[in-house]
């Protein structure tokens, strides 16, 4: 805001005012002003200030019909005029103030700025100069003249005049901040924010001088004093919209979502209607997983702008990231129908089609949002994935090399690069892109605070050392990649493990662990660490040809193997095969990868098979119905960790799992294992053939079944059928 537009310290009442009335005496001395004017002015002033500028305006109007060379009625309906755009009628309405008081200091204060917005320099610089000869001591006459200079282009003018100000006026924030204003924009940063920090020093509520200053600090990697700026200007900056929006804007950019999050609700507080606000309320929200208040924050954008294509296609997502497929897929559809040229969009409808495994569609639109928007990282990235469920290997590469040409430090890009050259056996550089996975903000390892201050082992011998292995993700790449403990121990003197309790127990036992450290347990002294998934980087496993031979590396204890059989031998008469039919809910892809029960039924009216129940979680809950329950005994209430699983498995003849850690636990074990698997596998089954079994690469004993086209169980376990019928003849 200029220092020249307030109202209470320029409205610079010519004392005319007295308590009589109109006279006819002496015409050449101006006729005394009733106090009642003065009354009318000052609400005017108020209404004024509270932004009712309407009411403001009809009295100033109302005394210049009564009195036109009102000089204060003048300026301040010349205030309004600016305040509302019509700069003409504001530079006329000030030069009539002018006229009736000649010696008024903000009058030409205010001229000067508007002529200087209209363009019109030396009449700017003419009222500016006469503003300073009436109030030598007034710093804001001489900043306006350095802003003039500044704005037609004559830098080194305006630095001189600032310098000179700050000379004679040492304590002018304005001239600190407008100095440092142009060091940043002649690069010279230093200089810049030595300027700023001056301003702010000097006032401590400046909100341009604490934005600028977050950008100054962001520009060198300070991120966390950025922060505290953009906060600060948002906190001071009153009814200023653009430093809320500015600040939310470089704080989504640091994804300090909850900060963005202050500054955005000040900013809806004062404009309950701005969509845009709104929209990335939404945003950070979705970043946050807090998808049902994401929800509630795009409508909030679409009451406001209800065709807000973006807004409907953001909504789209975190409805996908619900679980809410349809309603996804129909807020996608919306946003195309409101802009069918927006990439966003496109792209939004391309991955909910893709989720849905309507996957030909989503390569579709996810191929014309990627032509719309060459530039943008995310519709290749989305396009390499989609053609990566289609196991198109050739394309998902050449889109995914495009988007990290695009984005080349995105760890997101890295990462799924990694999964595409896994899938394809392309191990050597695969393992190495693979590591991106730490950079990625949801990544997790079981490692205690401090735990992470040994160094990374490099994979080189160091038989005096101690190391800690330590897992990551989920159970299944957990069991997955402990086959490799057994080599590190020839590199490595001593080698413990840490891992989540539920696979404490089961990892004990493991052939090369020194000692297995259960998670929020105290670390034993340490010289080395490495995750469990660097493993087969770090061995320098190139290629599936590189997997050792395999043999069983996990196993039960042989007296609860006893305990089971057992019972199993009381209560079953047939084939023993344990079931699991849902994964972790939690994880996106659940839904394309858990079949669920029913798909399994088909099986349960075969004879001389006894099924048993390996789930836990998610999913057990089905065995509530009687019918179900006289079919599959419900042994997941006894599995209290993977070390009761493993020994249950042991105890049977066959597993048929989704992709789970059980299918994992039961291959690392040597079992039998079927593994039925969607269209698009998970990287680590590489590339199975569909309508045929498929025996996986990592277990010799699991076989995959994969389906024939995107969605379709009823193939898979007709298959399954037929294959179980003649596994129970050879039992």
């Amino acid at each position: 805001m200029s220092a020249f537009s307030g109202l209470t310290d320029q409205a610079q009442e010519n004392d005319h005012a007295t308590n009589g009335v109109d006279s006819n005496e002496d015409k050449a001395t101006p006729a005394p002003i009733p106090i009642a004017v003065s009354l009318s002015l000052a609400a005017a002033i108020r209404a004024h200030k509270k932004g009712k500028m309407e009411k403001a305006v009809q009295i100033y109007s109302d005394i210049l019909r009564k009195y036109p060379d009102h000089a204060d009625a003048n300026y301040l309906l010349g205030v309004a005029a600016f305040e509302r755009g019509l700069k003409m009628d504001a530079v006329a309405m000030i030069e009539r103030a002018i006229e009736a008081d000649p010696h008024n200091a903000a009058y030409f204060g205010k001229l000067g700025e508007i002529l200087t917005l209209l363009g019109r320099s030396e009449r700017a610089n003419a009222a500016y100069e006469r503003a300073a000869d009436l109030a030598p001591d007034d710093v804001r006459f001489h900043i306006g003249r350095a802003q003039l200079l500044e704005r037609n282009g004559d830098i080194q003018g305006a630095v001189q005049q600032y310098r000179y100000i700050l000379e004679k006026w040492p304590d002018s924030f304005e001239a600190f901040y407008r100095c440092g204003a142009i060091e940043a924009r002649l690069g010279n940063r230093d200089q810049a924010r030595e300027y700023v920090k001056k301003a702010l020093e000097i006032k401590a509520n400046y909100a341009e001088a604490h934005l600028l200053y977050a950008l100054l600090v962001l520009a060198v990697g300070d991120t966390q004093r950025a922060r505290k700026h953009f906060l600060l200007a948002s906190e001071h900056s009153k009814g200023r919209n653009d430093i809320h929006m500015k600040s939310a804007a470089k704080l989504m950019h640091l994804k300090d979502w909850n900060g963005a999050l202050v500054v955005l609700r000040r900013e809806t507080k004062l404009d309950g209607n701005h969509a845009e606000a709104y929209l990335m309320m939404g945003d950070c929200l979705s970043s946050k997983e807090e998808y049902d208040g994401a929800i509630l924050s795009y409508e909030r954008a679409l009451e406001n702008r209800p065709m807000l294509a973006k807004a409907h296609a953001r909504r789209g997502l975190a409805l996908l990231n619900l679980a809410q497929i349809q309603e996804a897929r129909q807020a996608c559809q919306k946003a195309i129908q409101i802009d069918a040229g927006d990439w966003e969009s496109l792209c939004a409808l391309g991955v909910v089609m893709r989720e849905d495994n309507d996957i030909l569609d989503a390569i579709d639109y996810l191929g014309k949002a990627a032509k719309l928007a060459p530039t943008e990282v995310r519709p290749c990235l989305e396009l390499a994935l989609a053609y990566q469920d289609d196991l198109n290997a050739k394309r998902a590469l050449k889109y995914i090399l495009k988007a990290q040409d695009l984005a080349p430090k995105d760890a997101e890009v890295d990462f799924r690069k990694a999964q595409i050259l896994l899938q394809n056996g392309d191990w050597a550089e695969g393992w190495t892109a693979y590591e991106s996975r730490i950079q990625l903000p949801h990544y997790h390892c079981v490692l205690p605070r401090g735990g992470d201050d040994a160094p990374l082992w490099d994979g080189q011998p160091a038989k005096n050392k101690r190391i800690v292995l330590y897992t990551e993700g989920g159970f299944s790449e957990a069991i997955q990649f402990a086959r490799f403990v057994p080599l590190v121990k020839k590199h490595v003197g001593e080698v413990y493990l840490v891992c989540p309790k539920d696979l404490a127990r089961l990892f004990a036992p493991l052939d090369g662990l020194d000692g297995v450290v259960p998670q929020d347990t105290p670390l034993p002294r340490h010289d080395l660490r490495a995750s469990l998934n660097s493993l087969p980087g770090l061995l320098g496993i190139g290629s599936p040809d590189d997997l050792p031979a395999f043999t069983p590396y996990l196993k039960a204890a042989e007296r609860d193997v006893a305990q089971w059989q057992d019972r199993l031998e009381k209560e079953a008469e047939g084939t023993k095969v344990g079931l699991v039919w849902q994964g972790d809910r939690q994880y996106r892809k659940d839904l394309r990868r858990s079949p669920g029960i029913w798909p399994f039924s088909r099986l349960f009216y075969m004879r001389n098979i006894d099924f048993f129940s390996l789930q836990v979680g998610d999913g057990a809950d089905v065995l509530t119905d009687p019918q179900l329950s006289k079919v599959v005994r419900n042994y997941g209430l006894d599995l209290l960790d993977f070390a009761d699983t493993a020994a249950l498995i042991e105890a049977l003849d066959l597993v048929i799992t989704c992709d789970t850690a059980v299918g994992h636990l039961a291959g690392a074990m040597g079992k039998p294992v079927w593994m039925v698997l969607p269209y698009a596998v998970d990287w680590r089954w590489g590339l199975p053939v569909a309508g045929e079994a498929v025996t996986s690469l990592w277990y010799p004993s699991v076989k995959l079944y994969r389906q024939s086209a995107h969605g379709d169980w009823a193939d898979v376990f007709a298959r399954l059928g037929l294959e179980l019928d003649r596994f129970t003849t050879q039992q």
